[in-house]
């Protein structure tokens, strides 16, 4: 009897704790409150994009502007605006979301030329303090440059002698003829004296100080802020293979929960798989509804993998261009799987009734916008029998010829 009138008393000991605590956990870490003006324009909203969530339209009023923003984790947001009249002017700026206030100035000039300035908080004074060094050194760079150009004397008299005659040559030949006598002296190390070889080293020096500070910034700072500025490394650059090595694989370890997270875990996925040459499997339902996998799809066959849909035109029209070419080798060891990404699976389904597919489509698996990025976005593969991708996005020339070399 002692323990049943206990046990309620207990419970409702509990329970609050346990409502707090799961009220406490639904209440996002990062408040974060940005006030505005802008000046010289009338502009009527702004947009702001955070990365990984939905655009917000912010209404301005005489020129000033606010807003509360509530995130989990703090992230960068661009910021969109523009200048009415019958030629709109747009501009944008980016700034952190990170809790507190960010105060944001922004202008504009006669000319239309566009300045703003982004303060508050940690995060925005460390970007703001990264883009002021960046500046800094490329400015010192420039400058070493122009003195080391604009300065005769610092040739040696056989260096200036030929650049004499380099600007008095009458023909391409000559030319051609002196300029090569310009590289051979400059390897024999004849071109400059002393003073000059001085400035023309300090310019190396500053330009190499400018091209590798963004990457040794990425991969010294622990902040989001070179999180963000690693993730548009790498989405930006043409080998981002050294910017996943160096910097990525801490930074995803520190902030799992990032929106930059995700994306780029598809994006390495893409390097260093598909682009590697293997493929990824997937699985989900085809057009009956029964879920199939892609590897049992094209086990030992030579296969295109083509990722197509109801409203994707061209991707469509090439796809279809593959019919007959599954009809001819389909009986010799060729297969063709559609990936599809439907808004519903009735358009799906009508879309392949339309074009008379008839291979196996895979319509809407889970995850389907994350499987698109780690194919890289591109839309058809060429995959041999043993499962290594041959090419990427193939013309259908390359298909044919390919196709008869194999079969024939």
């Amino acid at each position: 009897m002692r323990l049943t009138r206990i046990l309620p008393a207990i419970a409702l000991l509990i329970l609050p704790a346990m409502s707090a605590a799961q009220e406490e956990m639904m209440i996002p870490s990062i408040h974060c409150t940005i006030k505005g003006t802008i000046t010289g324009a009338t502009v009527n909203e702004i947009s702001l994009h955070p990365y990984g969530a939905k655009s917000i339209t912010v209404p301005v009023v005489n020129g000033e502007f606010a807003k509360d923003l509530y995130f989990e984790e703090p992230v960068s947001c661009d910021l969109s605006m523009s200048k009415g009249g019958a030629d709109p002017v747009w501009r944008n700026l980016m700034f952190f979301i990170e809790h507190g206030e960010v105060t944001i100035e922004a202008s504009f000039n006669e000319s239309n030329q566009f300045s703003s300035s982004v303060k508050g908080g940690p995060l925005n004074t460390e970007y703001t303090r990264y883009l002021d060094t960046k500046d800094s050194l490329g400015r010192a760079a420039v400058i070493a440059l122009r003195e080391y150009e604009s300065r005769n004397d610092i040739y040696t008299p056989k260096a200036q002698m030929l650049r004499g005659k380099m600007l008095q040559a009458k023909t391409a030949q000559a030319l051609q003829d002196l300029n090569a006598q310009w590289i051979a002296l400059g390897e024999a190390d004849g071109l400059l004296t002393d003073e000059g070889k001085e400035l023309h080293s300090n310019y190396i020096r500053l330009k190499k100080e400018y091209e590798t500070f963004p990457s040794d910034f990425m991969a010294s700072c622990e902040s989001i802020v070179g999180y963000y500025l690693t993730f548009k490394a790498i989405t930006n650059s043409e080998d981002p293979v050294p910017y996943l090595e160096r910097c990525w694989y801490d930074y995803r370890k520190k902030y799992p929960r990032s929106p930059y997270t995700e994306y780029l875990e598809d994006e390495a996925t893409y390097l260093t798989t598909v682009k590697a040459g293997r493929y990824i499997d997937i699985t989900g339902p085809d057009s009956n509804n029964e879920t199939v996998q892609l590897s049992t799809l094209i086990k030992g066959k030579v296969a295109i993998v083509t990722f197509w849909g109801s409203t994707n035109g061209y991707p469509r029209d090439k796809t279809k261009m593959l019919i007959p070419l599954y009809k001819k080798y389909a009986d010799k060891g060729f297969t063709v799987v559609g990936i599809m990404n439907e808004t519903s699976v009735e358009e799906g389904l009508k879309a392949i009734r339309e074009d008379n597919c008839p291979w196996v489509n895979i319509i809407n698996p889970e995850q389907i916008e994350r499987i698109i990025r780690q194919y890289g976005n591109s839309e058809m593969f060429l995959i041999d029998e043993t499962g290594a991708i041959v090419a990427i996005d193939p013309h259908m020339d390359d298909i044919v010829g390919y196709l008869g070399k194999k079969f024939r």
